[in-house]
């Protein structure tokens, strides 16, 4: 498959519309084996640093960026504590969402949607630190597809539909034709310009094997993208 791909991107028509796209090497290893653990750990250790300096170089005391240290000091203690094995447990899935905004709220201007009952109604089943990383990876790559200096919006909306939720990732960056939405999918293939979105794939296989449920995305270009995940509720 790999080598199928690359004799495609070595074509001239492709080469002119996909410049950008860029395959790498990853290794085929569980949910949580080391490659996970570090692209898990890359967001908080960003945050906790961030914040750091920001107290260090300000003069008064930001309760804000206090609070934000601890969720970062606290989301790496699972993330340690998760290396021996997938913790089981029972979730709602907006305390996963909110997890997800409280460390990347200040990429994006973020919308979240979700009703009082849609809140208690959408307990899951399974590793809560495991989906809460699926989610920063979709949401990672929402917020990468605007270029640098607009305002990214991404809006997440969170649904019950019969015995399953829905949660919806909404951006208007940049979108992806059919060719690209189909390559996002694949392990090791990227069509950002730094080879970022690299976790999409990840995100992906998660879903469908460890919550049993799936991934639908829709995209156009100059238009943006909606990822829709959905999982059975218990």
């Amino acid at each position: 498959m790999r080598l199928c791909i690359q004799w495609l991107l070595s074509l001239p028509v492709w080469r002119t519309a996909f410049s950008f796209v860029t395959i790498s090497q990853q290794s085929s290893e569980s949910p949580l084996g080391m490659s996970v653990f570090q692209h898990a750990c890359a967001t908080p250790l960003t945050t906790l640093l961030l914040d750091t300096d920001s107290l260090l170089t300000s003069e008064q005391h930001d309760p804000q960026t206090v609070n934000r240290m601890k969720i970062s000091v606290l989301r790496l203690r699972e993330l340690f504590q998760s290396v021996s094995g997938v913790l089981s447990e029972q979730f709602q899935i907006y305390d996963a969402v909110q997890e997800v905004h409280k460390m990347l709220g200040s990429s994006a201007a973020f919308s979240i949607c979700c009703s009082p009952e849609v809140r208690r109604a959408a307990l899951i089943s399974g590793s809560k630190l495991l989906f809460t990383e699926c989610l920063v990876c979709i949401v990672k790559n929402a917020v990468e597809s605007y270029p640098e200096g607009v305002v990214k919006q991404v809006e997440i909306a969170i649904t019950l539909h019969c015995n399953s939720i829905c949660v919806t990732i909404s951006d208007y960056g940049r979108g992806m034709n059919p060719v690209e939405q189909f390559m996002a999918r694949i392990k090791g293939v990227s069509c950002h310009k730094h080879s970022t979105g690299l976790g999409v794939p990840f995100a992906v296989r998660t879903i469908r094997e460890y919550f049993s449920g799936s991934v639908r995305l829709e995209s156009a270009l100059g238009v943006g993208t909606k990822v829709h995940i959905v999982v059975p509720i218990k």
